[in-house]
């Protein structure tokens, strides 16, 4: 379910608001439809992962971290070629468990790797060629 761009606002302040709760190591309450219920940090923090996805109009599914997936869907949620998800798996950028002479990789992990992967990419852009004339 992805968000429209008439929610996208309101959902970036929520996910604004929930990090810096996660930041702070802080639980929150939360009210839907008057019903309101405290969660722990450790939700907190994930409430703060989807609502900053959904902010930015992606599409998410939510999934058990320890969700187990072959190599070929792996691939497809990193949206990189199966090789090059071997290459990964190799050099041990993103773990992977055998089962039963297959490799096996936790959904939650993959989710990691590309959250990680995001950050450092971002932070080496340069806008440079703004300068230019």
């Amino acid at each position: 379910m992805g968000a429209t761009k008439r929610t996208v606002r309101p959902i970036s302040q929520l996910a604004d608001a929930a990090t810096e709760a996660s930041l702070a190591r802080q639980g929150a309450q939360v009210s839907i439809n008057g019903v309101t219920a405290d969660l722990p940090a450790s939700a907190v923090a994930l409430l703060s992962d989807l609502l900053e996805d959904l902010s930015e109009g992606r599409n998410v599914a939510v999934a058990p971290y320890d969700l187990p997936i072959g190599a070929e869907a792996a691939a497809d949620v990193l949206a990189v070629s199966g090789s090059w998800l071997t290459q990964l798996i190799d050099r041990g950028d993103v773990p992977v468990e055998r089962i039963d002479n297959r490799r096996r990789v936790l959904i939650g992990d993959l989710v990691a790797y590309r959250r990680a992967d995001d950050r450092r990419r971002f932070a080496e852009l340069t806008w440079e060629f703004l300068d230019e004339e």
